[in-house]
């Protein structure tokens, strides 16, 4: 179902910009195949409630790359340090750490997987937080990584999705499900063709 639905095809894009920039060795890990195996299967079988997949990816992606975060949250380890990857009693004397209310969030998506991930309740705001934060926490750990600029595409098509939602289930104009696909379909182009001048030039 993947060619055929936008905010799919958005995951996908994100999901590879994402191991283009992460993964630079081309050494056998069947681990590791079979994990994207898996990511794969279960975006294109997931018929709703996929809105966390991405998360949840990044969490158990950051295992293969040596960072998956250490401890666990609780009332005294409230706070996440991004630097040290781990859940602490009191903020660090720099910056790159989250406070108790996203360091429970984050604790929640860790213990999260995709069988579960319909379970995972999260605002459109708690899900871009988690987004910003944990590609803070792999920019500190990957130099190399750079920015992701797929993110912000991302973004507006599950926004799109949501106000679609409300628009055919509560409105109910006629056709608006084609209006909504016209327009999704031309997030994801105009992304890949921003993609294709940057390899051109």
């Amino acid at each position: 179902s993947i060619p055929h639905e936008p905010a799919k095809i958005s995951v996908l894009f994100f999901l590879n910009e994402l191991l283009l920039k992460c993964l630079h060795e081309e050494e056998h890990n069947p681990e590791l195949f079979s994990f994207l195996h898996e990511t794969i299967q279960t975006l294109d079988s997931s018929e709703k409630n996929y809105n966390n997949l991405h998360l949840i990816f990044l969490v158990r992606f950051s295992r293969f790359l040596g960072f998956f975060p250490q401890g666990n949250y609780s009332e005294t380890n409230s706070v996440f340090d991004l630097r040290e990857g781990k859940f602490i009693v009191k903020e660090p004397m720099h910056l790159d750490f989250i406070k108790k209310e996203n360091s429970k969030l984050l604790s929640k998506l860790i213990f999260s997987n995709y069988y579960s991930m319909n379970n995972l309740a999260l605002s459109g705001k708690e899900r871009k937080n988690l987004l910003d934060i944990i590609l803070r926490f792999y920019e500190l750990h990957l130099s190399h990584m750079g920015s992701i600029s797929s993110q912000k595409v991302l973004e507006q098509v599950f926004a799109w999705n949501f106000v679609t939602f409300v628009i055919i289930n509560i409105l109910k104009p006629p056709s608006m499900k084609k209006v909504y696909l016209i327009i999704s379909f031309l997030f994801v182009a105009i992304y890949a063709n921003t993609q294709a001048v940057i390899v051109i030039n």
